[in-house]
């Protein structure tokens, strides 16, 4: 410990040397595993100026060292004389100085010198999976290994590495340039749109009893949180988790069947009360709150599934191939349901007139929504309300195409349209970009007609055929979406005043990360804005109805 911190520190002192290659968290690990000898100096490292050469006599064990020395398959010496330091490579008989290489030469050393950063990254990594295994429990070992897989084969699931492979400025113009060009597009589709979208809300309200529901039980969700939620998200304290969940539900606290307050990796926190007044056994998830819950988000890949063998109930649901969903949230769900199925099942039995409904919030949407497609065989009439849930599956695939879940999206929630599919999507348009200098300044070019809304119509048509072609040769990489009936929020969702419209839309509707400067607004993302907001448009259309 002492040596490593000793490193960071000479890192630090020379860092102004080197800080024009190397990237800061190399320099972290670079004293540790790239030094030229015991002693570690920083004297010892290449210097990285166009230069390849070492302050002091390298020695035969310098990893480093020896990959230049055996470069090009050929032989090589070191120069014994501490006043010319510099490397002498033989190559067919031919020595060279390569104290000012050129220009095959500099690719060579680069090439070698990015193999090496690799290696040795990847054995620090190695040794942090391996303390991983066996610091941690086994989720949060395998769940830290998942990570890290995601990590180094991030290009393998489509995501360009810009700043390494763009100037800064050429990223931020096209970053410009695309928003635009996103907002113009869909402002294109509003003005010419053929026809208009129905609503669910003041105006039209196609399901009374969904509407209630959904109003009663966001409440539901938000309690998930405890006390540590209500304190955090709305200033409001309650003296422990069961207090909060009393106060917040209207449950008696002899209707709290059971409730497990303390998440782990892969399994959230979650509640089972009876709602005596719906005639429903309400099943809790909560959402983020702690490092772990964290881990299960970044768990981002798609996993498939069959919800007849992981419950081992009868095979009719359908082979694999129906249901794939994001493997942290389906990991949750099989360790709620290992938990929970038999006190669930056992309720039901005692009440036959009872339901079953899972709701939850966030992760705790997403995790609902997968436990619901596992359990949906298994209680007829199973509900699932996810409120603010992030992007769980393909579209084609269960629980995305699942009718029994209910999500409500809240306008501008920023995970409504995020996965990895998302952001690879993104990073190849902008690269596309940042290459087709002529396409960006056009784009700049035909939007910077102050407000979207005065662009003129031709503009905003070529706008909405160039985002279509991006989309159909760029942006094609597999996306999950909301899952099932998706509700969209909008309106005034903040206060007490304003309207507030809910209609439903396509889960398609979310295909596009959407760049402008409130995307990662967390505010539009709280379970007190779903509540309230649901809460005031019930009051509204319940006043509404007593006028009439």
């Amino acid at each position: 410990l002492f040596y490593f911190l000793k490193n960071i520190c000479i890192c630090f002192i020379k860092m102004r040397k080197v800080r024009a290659f190397v990237p800061p968290a190399v320099l972290l690990i670079w004293p540790t595993f790239l030094s030229c000898c015991d002693e570690a100096s920083a004297e010892g490292w290449p210097h990285l100026h166009g230069e390849l050469k070492c302050r002091k006599r390298l020695r035969p064990y310098c990893d480093f060292c020896d990959a230049l020395y055996n470069t090009r398959g050929g032989s090589g010496e070191y120069m014994d004389d501490m006043n010319q330091p510099e490397h002498v490579l033989q190559d067919d008989g031919n020595n060279f100085l390569v104290e000012h290489p050129t220009p095959d030469e500099q690719e060579e050393y680069f090439v070698i010198l990015s193999k090496l950063l690799k290696e040795k990254q990847k054995k620090a990594v190695d040794v942090i999976i391996s303390l991983a295994t066996k610091l941690l429990s086994e989720d949060t070992a395998k769940a830290v290994k998942n990570i890290n897989d995601i990590l180094n084969k991030f290009s393998d699931h489509g995501v360009v590495d810009l700043f390494q492979l763009y100037p800064t400025k050429d990223i931020v113009m096209s970053v410009l340039a695309l928003s635009r060009l996103q907002r113009a597009a869909n402002e294109s589709s509003v003005r010419f749109a053929s026809n208009e979208k129905d609503e669910i809300g003041h105006s039209v309200i196609a399901d009374m009893a969904l509407l209630s529901d959904l109003a009663h039980y966001a409440a539901f969700a938000n309690a998930a949180y405890g006390w540590k939620g209500g304190l955090a998200l709305s200033g409001r304290l309650h003296l422990g988790d069961l207090k909060t969940l009393v106060a917040r539900t209207g449950v008696e606290e002899s209707d709290v069947i059971d409730a497990n307050w303390n998440s782990r990796t892969h399994r959230p926190a979650y509640f089972i009360v009876r709602d005596n007044s719906r005639k429903n056994i309400v099943l809790g998830i909560r959402g983020t709150l702690s490092p772990r819950d964290v881990l299960t988000d970044l768990c981002c890949t798609a996993e498939e599934f069959d919800a007849a063998s992981d419950n081992d109930s009868r095979s009719g649901y359908g082979d694999t191939n129906q249901a794939k969903a994001h493997q942290g949230m389906l990991e949750a769900a099989r360790k709620v349901s290992q938990q929970a199925l038999s006190t669930v099942a056992t309720q039901l039995a005692a009440h036959p007139d009872f339901k079953l409904v899972i709701v939850g919030h966030s992760l705790g949407a997403g995790t609902a929504a997968v436990l619901g497609t596992l359990w949906h065989d298994i209680f007829p009439g199973l509900a699932v309300f996810a409120y603010g849930s992030p992007c769980v599956g393909p579209l084609a695939y269960s629980p995305t195409n699942s009718d029994f879940i209910v999500s409500v999206i809240g306008e501008g929630d920023p995970f409504a349209n995020l996965s990895l599919g998302h952001i690879a999507d993104i990073s190849n348009a902008i690269a596309i970009l940042c290459e087709n200098y002529e396409l960006r300044n056009e784009i700049l070019a035909r939007t910077k007609r102050g407000a979207i809304a005065d662009i003129p119509d031709e503009d905003l048509l070529w706008c909405q055929e160039q985002m279509n072609k991006l989309r159909h040769e760029k942006m094609t990489y597999d996306k999950f979406f909301p899952p099932g009936r998706v509700l969209f929020m909008a309106g005034s969702t903040f206060g007490d005043n304003g309207e507030v419209t809910l209609r439903e839309v396509d889960n398609a509707v979310f295909s596009d990360l959407i760049l402008h400067a409130s995307m990662f607004d967390l505010s539009r993302h709280i379970p007190n804005r779903y509540e309230a907001a649901l809460a005031r448009l019930w009051r509204d259309v319940q006043n509404e109805i007593t006028t009439n």
